[in-house]
């Protein structure tokens, strides 16, 4: 026995439990802390955790084994390295511990002033976590076998490889005033008053992981070998995961906590990468381009975007424009454009609390110029592999670099780092002195896993008399990346609390800006060569790997903001309580896998080659999003804005490849079989709610009311699977195969609400909301308009494909080839969006004029490509020559979602003096669906003996809008429903239900298959083709306008007044549907020759409606027109076409050609416009 072997292991821990607090505690409400009369006197209550946990780790083994001539019972050469790289920040407590928190509190103290009126005196409670988890490692294994002449019976060379990345955070991130705090009283005067108060938790923690697994084994012989077996083999393996379980929330609680201030109150919670500023305008912008932020903490050259969230954009700044900032002092900026020009800015005394400058604090400032390609920042903080975006302000950027352009770090150490591209490092960087502004932003991730794994095996045997009875070659990688993400943001003012703000803003914010990434390779090649005699010679390689974003799978993942049970004393000048989530989940995963034999000089008995890749990308989000005021008195000057966005995008690319080739380089062969296949899943889904809602709250505005759920859910999918197989030999069976699967489901809820349970009864659950009784009626009165939106835009792009291509060459004997492309597309848009409304609502109370709109629009889209193709090519020169085809490409799409606007048990008054103050009750439903599948195939055979030939070849496309995944009817609901109110307008009353087409045609499918083949020899040849497409269309649809007195069965009629009322029902629906086959055959033999061809194409389209406009039990005054009205334009347009052709050309010829086509087209339902005892 000669045995050599090598192993080695790395393992890098960090176990961080800790506490960053700051508090003020326990000062008697009788015995205030007084801040006494001092220029710009400010409270500021700050905890902040930077901290850098980092795990670095590495395992690394090299085998050699060398033998001269002889002989021995086996040579076995092996290696191994393994490594483990770990972090974990509160995820490892023991028990009675408490978990580890960053906290800024007030808690039970009481804070005054004493000052004179109008000078500053902010208070900020704020916890900033910051900080950042790395975890890298990487194992790696090299082994090599020589030997010479040998007798031994077993050549064996191993190698694996294996590495584990893991990040685990588990911390709380709090700002708070609790527990009978006090800041200022009822009754202190301006100058005893916070000027302003700010509570902010903001979670900018960031995990990354890296792991790679590589492996590469050889084995070599030269000269004669009686070996039983002379086999290579490799294995790598890598693993990264991320896992997120946070709290962050800035809150304001405790049932004697009082907030007294003249200016004012801002919450903000928020989850996002890099930890961005985040300014709220609250001062003035004066002559000199100055935008006063109070301890703004922004830098010199910084990019920042301004928000005007809704409103209309300060004079000089356009929303969600980037700027650059120019900093004044610690408490004043100037912004300048892209060119490096002064922003000029109008004068605004009063600018508002909506309007915001964000910014990324992890910007890196380029302060001196570079030398060669190496850049010099104090602790820049980056790592090899990342990105940074180059940045420029001013005349002169820095030579070699583009503003705008992404570059790649290459780290040198913690202050210096080199760029590169993929075309190598940069080059040509000027020296010379710098001028403007230069950066690099960080193009990064809050949750970063990135795993590959390779493995590599060779064997080679030559010897003119070895006689190896197997020789081969083995390989296989897989890689795993995941990301976890269970974190809940919350800014909320709740429990008994009292707040006084001068007539100043209030204003709560929860916002999760989280981006994920999750990248995973798996890569396996294998090689065999013999030169000699052998039994067997075979390579194999395996290639594998799963990339995920799981976010609120596990635990509740939510961004919340809401007021709850609270007082408001006296007005306050505006109120906005907003949450808000723009998350980004991107995956990329990739499988490849090769193999290969060759074999010279001398017969071998059989030789294989089979290679796989498989990939998997997983992206799931389950979150809620949710704005509120509940069992809360609110009066204000200005706007009321409750509103909850959504904004989910999800970009998911998978792809899997498989090669394998025979390579006969000499002498004769008598078997092989050639085998690769190739596949690539994947799968995503987004199920959110959205919900921004009033419950049992008196609110009252000088201005406009709005309350808005917003959902934008984008899902953009790629997968590809690719196989190939070629082989040159005598004989043997070559077969490839591919196929491509994506599934995405969007099913989301969107609900925007005003909703009073006035009657002393349980507490029950309304649209999705529950709700507690409430003994009192409350109201909502606007002095400008009312507006309850609710809006659906979710979209998906899911394009799949599959090709596989098969070539055999074979001097003797048979060589069938199989060639099987398929690929499959499912998507699904489910979403609920609903506005409703009960209680008492009324608009124009102050202005004279306003509107009340309850509003439910939903715009969905799906776009589904959907292609399979496949080429065969087989020439067996002396014997059979069969070439066997078959593609298939299946697309099924459905949209189940339904919009609903309601009122019920409303009271909706809308004034106006100069009679334009409208009530309209609105639904409207725009969705499409495009839809391409193509499948494709060619199979070529030559000189065989005989030469067979066939293709199949089919594309299915199901579309639906009404119809469940297991097929059953669901028709969609678009409601516009006013029950049991009343309604009185100055202007008009409108209440519609719409189903209109956001393309030319709702649903648009477009469906192609094709098929050709030709067998070609001396003798006898057969060529056969068979292609079928078929589409199915439906629709399923209620699409009701109602105004229903008798809706609870009280039977007492409602009454609308009003200028005129329209209720109208209305459907567009069109369906254009597209099918075409085309079957090809022909047979050339100097013999005998057939051909048969078959083409079938296949169309059935349906539209199902019920489009109803209804009155019931209502008595209507108006001055104009009532206009009851049901439309249904529903239309069909169908084409099917099939084409076959079958040609022989021989002594002795037979030619069958076969094509069908067939579209069947209904239009069924019911248009009613009905009005009854009105």
């Amino acid at each position: 026995l000669s045995l050599t072997l090598a192993g080695a292991g790395s393992a890098a821990r960090n176990d961080v439990d800790q506490r960053v607090i700051a508090i003020v505690q326990d000062s008697a409400p009788t015995d205030p802390i007084t801040i006494a009369s001092q220029p710009n006197s400010f409270v500021s209550i700050t905890s902040e955790d930077s901290s850098t946990v980092t795990a670095d780790s590495g395992g690394f083994a090299i085998a050699l084994a060398l033998s001269k001539s002889g002989s021995s019972g086996a040579q076995i050469g092996g290696a191994i390295g393994a490594s483990v790289a770990e972090n974990t920040y509160g995820g490892n407590l023991t028990s009675g511990e408490t978990a580890s928190e960053t906290k800024a509190i007030l808690d039970g103290a009481a804070i005054s002033f004493t000052d004179s009126p109008g000078t500053p005196k902010p208070v900020t409670i704020a916890a900033d976590a910051s900080g950042s988890m790395r975890a890298n490692a990487m194992g790696a294994a090299g082994n090599a076998s020589l030997s010479g002449s040998t007798g031994n019976f077993l050549n064996l060379s191993l190698a694996g490889a294996g590495s584990g990345s893991h990040n685990d955070l588990a911390t709380t991130v709090a700002a708070e005033i609790t527990d009978s705090a006090k800041l200022g009283t009822s009754s202190s005067l301006d100058g005893e008053l916070p000027s302003s108060v700010e509570v902010v938790a903001i979670d900018g923690w960031k995990a990354h992981t890296d792991s790679g697994g590589v492996a590469v084994a050889f084995l070599g012989s030269v000269g004669s070998s009686n070996s039983m077996a002379d086999i290579s083999g490799s294995v790598g393996a890598a693993v990264s995961e991320n896992k997120l379980n946070n709290t962050v929330h800035a809150k304001v609680s405790g049932t004697a906590t009082e907030i007294h201030t003249s200016g004012p109150l801002t919450l903000v919670a928020d989850s996002r990468l890099g930890a961005p500023n985040r300014e709220i305008i609250i001062n003035a912008i004066d002559s000199s381009n100055q935008i006063n932020l109070t301890n703004h903490q922004f830098v010199d050259g910084q990019t920042v975007v301004y928000q005007s969230n809704g409103q209309a954009a300060l004079a000089g700044l356009s929303n969600q424009e980037h700027y650059v900032v120019q900093v004044v002092n610690s408490n004043t900026i100037r912004l300048q454009d892209i060119n490096g020009a002064t922003v000029v800015l109008t004068p605004n005394a009063t600018p508002g609390a909506n309007h915001e400058i964000v910014g990324n604090a992890k910007q890196l400032t380029v302060v001196t110029a570079p030398v060669g390609n190496r850049f010099a920042i104090d602790n820049h903080s980056l790592y090899t592999g990342d990105q940074v975006i180059y940045r420029h302000y001013g005349t002169n950027p820095i030579s070699g670099l583009t503003a705008g352009n992404v570059y790649h770090v290459e780290r040198i150490d913690r202050d210096t780092f080199s760029l590169i591209t993929s075309a190598g490092p940069v080059t040509g960087l000027g020296t010379s002195t710098l001028s403007g502004s230069h950066g690099f932003e960080r193009f990064d991730y809050k949750l970063g896993a990135d795993a590959f794994g390779v493995a590599i095996s060779a064997t080679a045997i030559s010897g003119s008399a070895s006689q190896s009875v197997f020789t081969g070659a083995l390989a296989g990688a897989g890689s795993s990346a995941k990301n976890i993400n269970d974190t809940r943001t919350e800014a909320s003012v709740a429990g008994g609390v009292t707040i006084s703000t001068n007539n100043s803003p209030v204003n709560i914010y929860a916002s999760d800006a989280t981006r994920y990434r999750a990248n995973a390779g798996g890569y396996a090649f294998s090689v065999s060569y013999t030169n000699g005699a052998s039994g067997v010679t075979g390579a194999g390689a395996v290639g594998a790997s799963i990339s995920e974003n799981l976010i609120g799978q596990g635990d509740t993942h939510s961004t919340k903001a809401f007021i709850d049970n609270v007082t408001i004393s006296g007005p306050v000048s505006e109120l906005v309580v907003r949450s808000e989530s723009t998350a980004t989940l991107e995956s990329v995963g990739i499988g490849a896998a090769a193999s290969g034999t060759a074999v010279d000089s001398t017969p071998d008995t059989f030789n294989f080659e089979l290679s796989g890749a498989g990939v998997g990308v997983t992206n799931k989000q389950t979150s809620i999003i949710e704005s509120f005021v509940n069992r809360t008195t609110v009066n204000a000057s200005s706007d009321v804005a409750i509103t909850a966005f959504d904004a989910t995008k999800i970009l998911a690319d998978a792809g899997g490849g498989a090669l394998s080739i025979k390579l006969g380089l000499g002498g004769s062969r008598t078997n092989g079989l050639n085998l690769s296949v190739g596949a690539a899943l994947a799968e995503n889904r987004i199920a959110n709610e959205v919900k921004a809602y009033s419950q049992s709250a008196d609110i009252t505005s000088a201005l406009d009311i709005t309350v808005s759920a917003e959902n934008i859910s984008t899902i953009e999918a790629l997968s590809v699977g690719v196989g190939g197989s070629f082989q040159s030999a005598a004989a043997g069976v070559t077969a490839s195969g591919a196929g491509a699967s994506t599934k995405n489901i969007v099913t989301n809820v969107i609900t925007a609400a005003v909703v009073d349970q006035a009657t002393p009864s349980s507490t029950r659950t309304e649209m999705g909301i529950a709700t507690t009784a409430n003994s009192t009626p409350a109201s909502t009165q606007a002095g400008g308009n009312l507006l309850i939106s609710a809006i659906d835009s979710s979209t998906i792009k899911a394009d799949a494909g599959g090709g596989a291509i098969t070539k055999n060459v074979a001097s003797t004997g048979s060589a069938p080839t199989i060639t099987i492309g398929a690929t499959i597309s499912e998507n699904e848009i489910a979403n609920n969006t609903n506005a409703y409304a009960t209680g008492t609502l009324t608009a124009g109370s102050n202005t004279g004029s306003g509107s009340i709109t309850i509003d439910a629009k939903q715009f969905t889209s799906i776009e589904a490509i959907t292609v399979a193709a496949t080429l065969g090519i087989n020439a067996a020169s002396k014997s059979l020559s069969l070439n066997l085809l078959g593609g298939g490409a299946s697309s099924k799409n459905y949209v189940n979602s339904s919009v609903r606007a309601r009122t019920k048990k409303a009271n909706l008054t809308a004034n106006s003096s100069t009679d334009d103050g409208n009530v309209t009750v609105r639904s409207n439903d725009v969705a499409s669906i495009e839809s391409t599948v193509v499948a494709a195939g060619a199979s070529l055979s030559f000189d065989g003996t005989p030469g067979i030939g066939a293709a199949i070849g089919v594309a299915l496309a199901e579309n639906y809008i009404g119809v469940g995944r297991d097929g059953s009817s669901r028709p969609i609901d678009v409601l516009a429903l006013v029950e049991d109110s009343d309604i009185t307008a100055d202007g008009d009353m409108t209440i519609s239900a719409r189903s209109l087409s956001q393309k030319p045609w709702k649903i648009n499918s477009g469906v192609g298959a094709g098929a050709g083949v030709f067998s070609g020899t001396a003798s006898k040849a057969l060529a056969l083709s068979g292609v079928g497409a078929s589409t199915k269309n439906e629709v399923h649809a209620n699409i009701k306008a109602k105004a229903d007195g008798d809706a609870d069965g009280a039977a007492v009629a409602n009454v609308f007044q009003g200028q005129t009322l329209t209720i109208e029902a209305d459907d567009l629906s069109k369906i254009q549907s597209n099918v075409g086959a085309v079957s090809l055959a022909f047979a050339a033999a100097g013999g005998v020759g057939g051909s048969l061809a078959i083409g079938v194409a296949l169309s059935d389209n349906v539209i199902q409606l019920n489009t109803d406009a209804e009155t019931n039990m209502v008595t209507v005054k108006t001055r104009g027109d009532v206009v009851v009205q049901a439309d249904s334009g529903a239309t069909i347009k169908a084409v099917s076409v099939a084409v076959s052709l079958a040609g022989s050309f021989s002594q002795g010829a037979l030619s069958f050609s076969g094509a069908g086509a067939s579209s069947n087209n209904y239009i069924n339902g019911r248009t009613k416009a009905l009005s009854d005892s009105s």
